[in-house]
């Protein structure tokens, strides 16, 4: 780790920083128990740029390095954030008493239920049949029906979830690789190992979906909180063995099941949330997935809080 001198009176006159190493702008924060990933942009301008804990503990994690403070209420903790190694971005910790607010989880619960009265019109869209010739040259040269196997309807389903996660590596901090279609991206991706945000793979998996007669939307979740930024993209696919949607996300390889190890749509998600019923998904926590905090935005629209949560598709293009 290195150390810089720096004579800024905001940061305390001649004081000896020490200094983490970062490439990208996106890092990590550990703050207590709990882990936040890239919940910090770097902004050199800023001077400095102040975190603000009630933490006893906290680690930030840049792509090349870290650094962990044992916190006291009374101390103020400065260090520099050297980016692509010409760019110093002065960052502060400093504690703050915790106001109580209320969780994600709980401001479900306190939400409203569906308004099975609004009658806003949904933007019309069609699914592409399986003759498509983007389709069909997806479904050939990727060998799809392979990947599917012969088993039933739902874990062919969940075949090629688990094919697309495991070939299509993710990063949400970098930028899909330019395309000219959904075909050409996966070639892209499987033969440079290029990755994809998650949007990008939701896209690709609602294309083998489509390729293999599926009816599938991919849906954009985002926060509720408009002055969050941050957003998920995950899939829903139409079970006509189970008569229902599902829950499906190829970015953590993830659906979600009741008790009995019944497939959930995402309607059935919110409302098991709401009533605080147990949730199985593939071994992970519910909390952790999905963070309790999205609303779904449909193409061309206003967004759809999570107290009104639906399944709005839109069509992807290949």
């Amino acid at each position: 780790m290195l150390g810089i001198f720096l004579t800024e009176r905001s940061l305390c006159a001649q004081q000896t920083l020490q200094v983490i190493k970062a490439n990208s702008k996106i890092v990590d924060i550990k703050d207590g128990k709990t882990f936040k990933k890239g919940t910090w942009t770097i902004i050199p301008e800023a001077k400095p740029d102040v975190y603000k804990t009630s933490a006893k503990r906290v680690t930030f994690y840049t792509d090349l390095d870290s650094i962990t403070f044992k916190v006291n209420p009374k101390n103020e903790y400065n260090f520099v954030i050297l980016l692509n190694g010409k760019d110093s971005a002065f960052t502060q910790i400093k504690y703050e008493k915790e106001n109580h607010l209320p969780s994600y989880l709980e401001v479900l619960q306190k939400a409203s239920r569906y308004n099975f009265n609004d009658r806003r019109e949904i933007t019309k869209f069609t699914y592409k049949p399986v003759d498509d010739t983007g389709l069909m040259k997806i479904r050939k040269d990727f060998k799809l029906d392979s990947i599917m196997g012969s088993g039933n309807e739902v874990s062919q389903i969940l075949s090629l979830l688990h094919w697309v996660h495991n070939t299509i590596p993710h990063d949400g901090t970098k930028d899909a690789p330019e395309y000219s279609s959904i075909h050409n991206l996966m070639n892209i991706c499987i033969s440079d190992h290029k990755t994809v945000d998650c949007g990008t793979l939701a896209a690709v998996l609602n294309n083998c979906y489509l390729a293999m007669g599926y009816k599938s939307r991919r849906v954009v979740c985002l926060p509720k909180d408009s002055a969050d930024f941050d957003c998920h993209s995950i899939n829903t696919v139409y079970s006509n063995t189970l008569n229902k949607w599902l829950w499906i996300d190829p970015t953590n390889d993830a659906y979600v099941m009741n008790e009995k190890g019944e497939l959930l749509s995402i309607a059935e998600v919110r409302k098991r949330l709401v009533e605080n019923k147990g949730k199985i998904i593939n071994q992970l926590t519910i909390s952790g997935l999905l963070g309790n905090k999205y609303s779904l935005k449909r193409k061309n629209d206003n967004p759809v809080s999570i107290s009104n949560l639906q399944c709005i598709g839109e069509e992807i293009h290949c």
